[in-house]
């Protein structure tokens, strides 16, 4: 039965004040839950470092060159601070003066790692990267939360290589071609690909790489063609790849690199019919399906791999199916085919002739240095099928029609 000592206003009243009384509990203890990012008053062991020790980085303000662990309160801000990545290319001259010595350095690469507890997803927003583009440093705003356990910034050990590309007397003008600037200023460039897959374009200047497989290929100028390496320390006569001024190889310290050019002569190789293979210095070549590399010879292209634009390739309309190739004047190239091969319609085929007069297997001197293009056309015949019946084995042999 109702109290008779409270009246109905009353009720009502104390009714109004718990409902109130238990919103409030509700909402005081749904502040009260920890989140990632507040301040629980708990305490987290971070580590912050560098995968390469020896690169400066600041964490409020102080300087470390290794990796640290911080005991920091979860809710809490803190700044780090770490050099922007260096450019591969240091300093880059024609015709200039170096520095004489060469070393190492190590470089940020604009990339880190977060390790958290459980593998649990960054919060939003506790990393902020504050880095403006003519600030000298990455600036990272870091708000500590409970399961970060470790971030490591990536850097990485790089050597130094210094190319030197010297000038020299390049192939005469043929007819009425004038090329662009002094001939000998620049007689080609190498590109410089690092084990971290960054390239550059070296004509005589200071590169750097990461350690590891690092490539190099040459291109030459119009009228040049590469000639050879000279280097200190020297690189291993494993390391060249079967192309022609290209090598690889696995860089371990500091190098001085000079990439010499000569006069070049410019060639087309096909074959009639047209698509069939050769053997150019030992290497099978498809005239019918050409590798890039040897499809941008085929194009004559400016380019600007340093301050002086360089002309590149063969320039003209070679048709697709012809190996474009710059062979260094006075080098002797062994040209080869092999014998019995078959078109693109299946038709069986035997080599007959080079067009410069050589059999299968030829020597082929260089010279004539001028920058018209030269045409060498191994020929073949189209051949049948004869069977020869011989006791005790039969054999199959291809002979030229008539």
């Amino acid at each position: 039965m109702p109290n008779p000592s409270i009246s109905t206003k009353e009720a009502n009243l104390m009714k109004v004040n718990s409902r109130i009384l238990w919103t409030l509990a509700i909402l005081i203890a749904s502040l009260g839950a920890p989140s990632a990012n507040a301040q629980s008053g708990a305490f987290r062991q971070v580590r912050i470092g560098i995968t390469t020790p020896g690169l400066t980085f600041y964490v409020d303000n102080t300087p470390y060159n290794q990796s640290q662990v911080f005991r920091w309160q979860v809710g809490d801000v803190h700044t780090i601070r770490i050099a922007k990545p260096l450019a591969p290319s240091s300093t880059t001259t024609v015709g200039g003066t170096l520095p004489s010595s060469i070393g190492t350095r190590i470089s940020y690469s604009g990339q880190y790692s977060v390790v958290t507890d459980g593998n649990q997803p960054v919060p939003l927003a506790a990393i902020q990267d504050l880095t403006r583009m003519d600030d000298p440093e990455n600036i990272y705003r870091i708000q500590v939360w409970s399961f970060l356990a470790s971030i490591e910034f990536s850097t990485s050990l790089q050597y130094q290589m210094r190319f030197n590309t010297p000038a020299v007397g390049c192939a005469p003008t043929a007819g009425t071609e004038v090329l662009p600037g002094s001939c000998g200023d620049v007689p080609g460039f190498t590109t410089i690909r690092c084990s971290d897959g960054n390239s550059s374009l070296a004509t005589t200047g200071d590169f750097w790489c990461p350690a590891g497989s690092t490539e190099l290929t040459t291109t030459p100028a119009v009228g040049y063609a590469f000639k050879d390496w000279s280097s200190n320390p020297g690189l291993p006569n494993s390391s060249t790849t079967g192309v022609t001024g290209s090598l690889r190889f696995t860089l371990s310290s500091p190098i001085h690199i000079q990439v010499n050019f000569g006069p070049g002569k410019l060639y087309r190789i096909n074959t009639n019919p047209i698509g069939l293979e050769v053997i150019v210095d030992r290497s099978f070549v498809k005239t019918g399906s050409l590798p890039i590399e040897n499809q941008a010879v085929c194009a004559r292209n400016q380019l600007a791999p340093s301050a002086t634009p360089i002309l590149v390739g063969q320039g003209g309309e070679a048709p697709a199916t012809d190996f474009c190739t710059v062979w260094l004047v006075g080098s002797t190239r062994l040209l080869s085919a092999t014998e019995l091969q078959l078109d693109r319609v299946g038709k069986p085929h035997v080599f007959d002739s080079w067009s410069f007069g050589g059999g299968q297997n030829s020597l082929f001197s260089v010279s004539g240095a001028n920058l018209s293009t030269n045409v060498l056309t191994a020929r073949f015949l189209p051949a049948a099928s004869v069977t020869f019946l011989t006791q005790p084995q039969t054999s199959l042999w291809a002979c030229p029609l008539p």
